[in-house]
């Protein structure tokens, strides 16, 4: 069978301006096409729109955005099926912040933190007790750093997407906790998440026992009890289960059901329906 050749850049148009027909029908089926294309040549596609009218850019546009959330679920198919041991955090948060940022490269998440993590090895080579090790890292990454929750807009999608809270220096829980947890891979610090109930927190655990954090409040220190305090104004009751070590397909699922209802708050039904089909394949 003979391969259909691409089209070329007037077919294309033609087939965007055709996107404005009235009939729902027909242009579901247009769109369809555009999706196609969109999916193989979204550099070129991204030119095309700039051209068209109004009406047609937009849904040139939607389509676009579509195509890139159709490969993005299956980028997330394929993580979800790794075994646990190939699962991978950092790879993870790309893939949520692609969502909004489709531009991003994974190297714009790792060059930042290969730079946080060379400077803080620098502060605490040769520090071994655990209660000096945390309060270099806090010190670096609050005072030095100026890393802060983002608690006058904590609802800001843009606290969830990894890339912008290393650019911007803000987050909410989840996000500073991570910021922990992969600073943490690259230096063989024993930071895991603890995914307590409406506060994520992170625990550095050594042989003597761990010790509670909240990246959220500078890197607080937290006994049992105020941990047993953030479970109560949840109205959840202790257990032990809620202490344990948070998996990465946890960490991804509790991020996107953040913005799901961040998106849903803003009546974005599109992009919270999606997300919530990228949350199904990590819920556990």
């Amino acid at each position: 069978m003979m391969q259909k050749a691409p089209l070329n850049d007037n077919q294309l148009k033609a087939l965007a301006l055709l996107l404005d027909d009235d009939n729902q029908i027909s242009r579901d089926l247009l769109i369809g096409q555009f999706k196609i294309v969109a999916r193989h040549e979204p550099e070129r596609v991204e030119r095309l729109i700039k051209n068209l009218p109004l009406l047609a850019a937009r849904r040139a546009h939607r389509a676009l955005e579509e195509a890139r959330w159709d490969q993005l679920e299956q980028d997330f198919q394929m993580l979800s099926c790794l075994p646990d041991n190939l699962q991978n955090l950092e790879f993870g948060m790309f893939l949520l912040a692609s969502f909004e940022y489709p531009r991003l490269r994974p190297s714009d998440i790792a060059k930042p933190l290969e730079r946080l993590a060379t400077d803080l090895q620098r502060l605490i080579t040769g520090t071994e007790r655990p209660v000096e090790i945390i309060n270099c890292l806090n010190y670096f990454l609050f005072s030095v750093e100026g890393f802060r929750g983002n608690e006058e807009f904590y609802y800001d999608p843009d606290n969830s997407y990894f890339n912008k809270v290393l650019e911007r220096k803000l987050g909410i829980p989840i996000t500073l906790s991570c910021l922990y947890l992969l600073l943490g891979q690259r230096l063989k610090l024993p930071f895991t998440g603890i995914a307590l109930p409406g506060h994520f927190i992170v625990e550095f655990q050594y042989p003597e026992g761990g010790v509670y954090l909240d990246p959220f409040r500078g890197g607080k220190i937290l006994t049992l009890a105020d941990c047993k305090k953030i479970l109560s104004s949840q109205n959840v009751a202790y257990d032990k289960k809620h202490f344990l070590p948070a998996p990465m397909p946890t960490i991804l699922a509790r991020m996107m059901t953040n913005l799901v209802a961040i998106y849903l708050d803003r009546q974005d039904e599109r992009r919270a329906k999606r997300l919530m089909s990228y949350y199904q394949l990590f819920d556990q």
